[in-house]
């Protein structure tokens, strides 16, 4: 049987068992604690340094575009300046031309092609394409007093495409109401018409071109008759003696300048 004593210590072994294994869980928990928070200083700081990273890469390219764009203004001849400085210059012309003739001025668009100047009847529009920005002054003046005064032909060129549509139209329809009325059996009352329809359209194509033509070569003389009676028959000769080299003008159209000139006072 266990004395006095014994029964005793046994609490006192118990309690110090407890107290190594608390103090054995400290120095884990402290070890886990103290590896935990050096993997973390490492994170962050391998973070920091990729974010460092990223900032200084991002200050360096943002560096680099305010370099860019202060050399482009330090330099008066780039070609954007340049480009801009000749589409106002352009659009003043139009402005002054539409007011010298009477007429609304219309909208312009620059391009980047090379297909020269034109008027688009639909839109009321301009199209100046690069060369004809690159021209020397009195020839740009010319061309662009030219392109305004097709604005002043914008009601007689819409009628005239209304009545290309409206005679088009009216020719499909007859076929349309052939097919629609005769009964399928009766096979050579719909070949018959059919092919007088053919027929018909390929002459009503030869007859629209050749008008289309014809009304086309009036237009232009009547816009070189504008530019001339802006800056003059002289300039307008010599401005399209030039244009003539580039393919875009017709004899017929020097023909007219040359007899405007020497009929006319300069």
């Amino acid at each position: 049987m266990p004395t006095f004593e014994e029964h005793r210590a046994v609490p006192a072994r118990a309690a110090l068992l407890c107290c190594r294994d608390a103090t054995h869980r400290d120095i884990y928990s402290t070890t886990a604690t103290k590896f935990a928070l050096e993997g973390l200083g490492e994170a962050l700081a391998r973070g920091t340094e990729g974010l460092s990273i990223k900032v200084t890469a991002g200050a360096h390219r943002r560096d680099r575009c305010l370099a860019g764009a202060q050399r482009m203004d330090r330099q008066p001849g780039s070609m954007i300046m340049e480009l801009r400085a000749e589409e106002r210059h352009v659009l003043a012309l139009v402005a002054d031309d539409a007011a010298a003739l009477h007429v609304a001025p219309p909208r312009v668009r620059f391009v980047t092609s090379s297909c020269g100047p034109c008027y688009e009847t639909l839109l009321n529009r301009i199209e100046i394409d690069r060369d004809t920005l690159a021209l020397p002054e009195p020839l740009l003046r010319i061309v662009v007093a030219h392109e305004v005064g097709h604005a002043t032909q914008r009601r007689s060129m819409l009628l005239d495409f209304a009545r290309t549509l409206a005679s088009t139209m009216t020719l499909l329809a007859i076929p349309c109401i052939t097919f629609a009325t005769f009964p399928g059996e009766d096979l050579w009352r719909v070949s018959v018409p059919g092919l007088a329809f053919v027929l018909a359209f390929i002459a009503c194509l030869k007859i629209w071109r050749a008008r289309g033509e014809k009304r086309s070569a009036a237009f232009e003389l009547d816009a070189d008759a504008k530019a001339a009676s802006i800056y003059g028959p002289a300039s307008a000769l010599a401005a399209l003696e030039a244009m003539a080299t580039r393919g875009h003008i017709s004899a017929a159209r020097l023909d007219a300048m040359r007899a405007r000139l020497v009929s006319g006072p300069q």
